[in-house]
């Protein structure tokens, strides 16, 4: 529920964006998350009929998303309900402290501030840093703000911390899947429902666009889609130009879901349109790659149809979910910072001829499909299971976890006396090693003093 006196902003194009600021965008978006989300609730709670509805219902179940939406938990405390966070992307830098389980900053990196793989000594510093930064932020800048906002606006002096409540989470579902994300220890409370959004039906392509990609015989076409805040037809000219040169030069066909009127310099394989069957069109047997920006969902609509993809990240987790794809081999990154006609263009008939993408892509694909039951049926049967059992709070690490503080749980305490006890043991043995040395200096200088004594006499 939205309340009626909050503002719809224009959204920012994403794209200009990327150029402007490269990768610093998510350290910012970050910052003010913990902010955002309070202000949020205050302008939600301020709303006189958002209140009524409050305190007029009751619910046995409250799903909470997970990007900043902690108000929720105010709201589940009041109906004494449940809650599930649902996370529409990977594990979020602050999950894991939050929740009480390891950030496995040794090995995989922050979704915000992706790096390369495998992380390098400067890469596991960096996602030290980011794990800790991001739950530290939400600590301290966003959690204590909602404390304030909830007990007062809902009349509840009483209520336990935000903090305390989320660690009292039934459930985490996750969007991901292993087959296409890093194989993350996570406890039994985080289920993975990747793919829940996926259609498995493919309906006919409306006849106009079916005909144009029929057209293109044995070379297929490629989809293109930047989503619906990177707006390729706002972006700066040379970007265009650069798309537009590199494309027409390519023999097969292009569907490109473009927003306004036709430019005049689109060259004349492509066809485009303001809103196009995404799902259908990446289930269309002619179809032989995919230019995207990366969003999760796009990218688990082409895993399941099993597309090779070209990644332009511009904002998120994109960067995070362009890296997998490039290291695993099932499609190519670029970068719109960078780009380059010659560039773009040898990624295209590269993502055309060669098999090793698309061999990659089937088995990811092949792996993806292949689960006990649909991610649906999965989160409803867990949805079900919270509600059977009253106390679930053995599926989550609880108060064994969360009693331990950020160091503790990264073991430097350990480490730091683990650490001074070598480098005392070290200390003692070299000083008795010294002392030794020095008491057979001296017997031996003793010796020799005698020898000399009794040959002068």
């Amino acid at each position: 529920m939205m309340p009626k006196n909050v503002n719809h902003l224009p959204p920012p194009n994403l794209v200009e964006l990327r150029l402007q600021y490269g990768r610093i965008i998510p350290y910012m978006i970050t910052y003010i998350l913990p902010s955002a989300g309070v202000n949020m609730c205050v302008e939600f709670l301020n709303d006189t009929s958002n209140l009524e509805w409050v305190n007029s219902n009751k619910f046995d179940l409250v799903i909470i998303d997970a990007l900043f939406n902690d108000c929720a938990y105010g709201l589940a405390h009041k109906w004494q309900a449940k809650t599930i966070v649902f996370g529409t992307t990977h594990v979020f830098d602050w999950f894991p402290d939050g929740f009480g389980f390891p950030d496995e900053s040794s090995w995989i990196p922050s979704i915000h501030f992706s790096q390369e793989l495998p992380l390098g000594f400067f890469g596991r510093v960096q996602a030290s840093v980011s794990y800790l930064y991001c739950h530290l932020n939400k600590q301290f800048r966003g959690l204590p703000g909602l404390d304030i906002v909830l007990r007062e606006k809902l009349n509840m002096p009483e209520m336990p911390a935000v903090s305390e409540m989320i660690l009292n989470t039934s459930l985490l579902f996750l969007n991901t899947h292993f087959s296409e994300e890093l194989a993350r220890s996570l406890p039994p409370f985080v289920i993975s429902i990747g793919g829940m959004h996926v259609s498995e039906s493919v309906k006919p392509l409306p006849k106009e666009m079916e005909e144009f990609v029929r057209g293109s015989g044995n070379d297929g076409f490629i989809y293109v889609s930047f989503g619906s805040e990177a707006d390729m037809s706002k972006s700066p000219e040379f970007i265009r130009k650069i798309f537009f040169s590199a494309v027409g030069k390519i023999k097969t066909r292009f569907l490109w879901r473009w927003d306004g009127e036709r430019p005049a310099g689109m060259p004349k394989n492509v066809m485009t349109a303001k809103w196009m069957p995404q799902q259908d069109i990446l289930g269309h047997p002619k179809i032989r790659g995919f230019i995207t920006h990366g969003g999760l969902l796009s990218m688990q609509e082409a895993v399941y149809h099993g597309v090779p993809m070209i990644v332009f990240p511009v904002f998120a987790e994109q960067d995070y979910n362009a890296e997998r794809l490039h290291r695993t081999g099932r499609g190519i990154r670029l970068d719109f910072g960078n780009l380059t006609e010659p560039q773009l263009e040898g990624a295209i008939n590269r993502l055309l001829t060669d098999q090793s993408i698309k061999h990659e892509m089937k088995l990811t694909s092949e792996r993806f499909k292949d689960r006990p039951s649909k991610p649906v049926d999965t989160a409803l049967w867990w949805v079900n299971y919270i509600l059977r059992h009253e106390d679930t709070s053995f599926l989550r690490p609880g108060r064994l976890a969360s009693s331990l503080s950020w160091y503790q749980r990264r073991q430097l305490d350990v480490w730091a006396f683990l650490s001074f006890t070598i480098l005392f043991l070290l200390y003692v043995i070299t000083k008795s090693l010294l002392k030794l040395l020095s008491l057979c200096c001296g017997k031996r200088k003793a010796t020799v003093g005698v020898t000399k004594t009794k040959k002068r006499n």
